[in-house]
């Protein structure tokens, strides 16, 4: 167990939109387990982030919110709520050099989460890197930086499965670089499994006449965007994490969120994919060929007992490392 002498004063700058996206959920999670240890957690919004910011319960997790008007107005409130002393500055997803160097010239620490392969990482020698797959680290190595794969808070999900004689399948976020164009062939050619989709990126369902993709047949329904993901984990038996190549993944939470549901998964064989899989489910290389997900799918309906079981023995597992990740970021916190 570690101990602190210093109450850390945590200043995330950027975006924490409850249900938006995999790493939003992650700060979160995050900064509201700091703020539980003793921690003082701040969070720096601005521009579109306002209106999409659920303040009340940030502010029953001790997360203290500071709202501005740009970019800039944020990196000024970061330096105003930081100190030399007991400060870190706490960024994700992109780069922020203009706050960086600001934080530099104060002497403050930096903390940078960072998920996305292929981008140009501007090395700084007072921001320490985090990445949250081997995989997106092996892109980087000139940098030195530590892994840690995304924390998720278990305690959100409630397990009450549906038991049906039904088939069902699901997918996550179903837009063309998540596989939507493997789920309409799949639908199309059997009509006998029930296809059940849920979720999605903002610029992949703005325009109704583009959301999703999804398939326009009877054994497919679409679950919109849920509060809660249990409501649909719990409706269906194997999970299809289908990503094609034209997007980077650096890891797949929603592997490790359906497996904690004993919900089976068949996923690409990509990127970070493998490192939330593990031994827990089927891996596909050749993702780009409907028939192999098909394949697949009969091998787990064969075994059907025996995958669900190999998913939530990995995702006890998963949840174990939680603890230990939980501690890390402290200790990286901290100094």
């Amino acid at each position: 167990m570690l101990l602190w002498w210093l109450v850390v004063n945590i200043i995330y700058v950027g975006n924490i939109w409850k249900g938006y996206g995999g790493t939003e959920e992650t700060v979160r999670y995050l900064l509201r387990e700091m703020a539980a240890r003793g921690h003082t957690c701040h969070v720096v919004h601005w521009r579109m982030n306002i209106s999409r910011t659920n303040t009340r319960d940030e502010h029953e997790s001790g997360i203290r919110t500071h709202y501005v008007d740009d970019e800039r107005a944020a990196c000024d409130t970061a330096m105003r709520l930081a100190r030399p002393s007991d400060s870190v500055i706490y960024t994700a997803l992109f780069n922020r050099p203009e706050l960086w160097s600001m934080a530099k010239k104060n002497n403050i620490r930096v903390v940078h989460e960072y998920n996305m392969p292929r981008e140009n990482l501007i090395d700084a020698n007072n921001v320490t890197f985090v990445f949250n797959s081997y995989y997106t680290k092996s892109w980087y190595p000139h940098i030195e930086g530590v892994v840690i794969h995304p924390v998720i808070d278990f305690s959100n999900f409630n397990i009450r499965r549906t038991l049906t004689d039904e088939i069902r399948i699901g997918l996550v976020n179903p837009c063309r670089v998540k596989g939507s164009g493997i789920l309409k062939k799949l639908c199309s050619r059997n009509p006998d499994y029930k296809f059940i989709t849920a979720g999605g990126w903002a610029h992949a369902t703005k325009h109704k006449n583009r959301r999703l993709s999804a398939p326009a047949t009877d054994n497919h329904k679409y679950m919109g965007h849920l509060k809660n993901m249990s409501d649909f984990y719990n409706n269906i038996d194997i999970l299809l994490f289908p990503t094609q190549d034209g997007h980077d993944e650096s890891f797949g939470r929603v592997v490790i969120e359906a497996m904690y549901h004993c919900c089976c998964v068949i996923a690409s064989h990509k990127d970070g994919i493998p490192e939330a899989v593990s031994d827990g489910g089927i891996l596909v290389g050749d993702y780009e060929n409907e028939r192999a997900w098909s394949e697949a799918i009969k091998t787990v309906l064969r075994y059907k007992d025996a995958y669900s079981d190999m998913a939530f023995n990995r995702s006890t597992e998963y949840v174990k490392e939680v603890g230990e990740s939980m501690d890390l970021w402290e200790s990286i916190f901290g100094g």
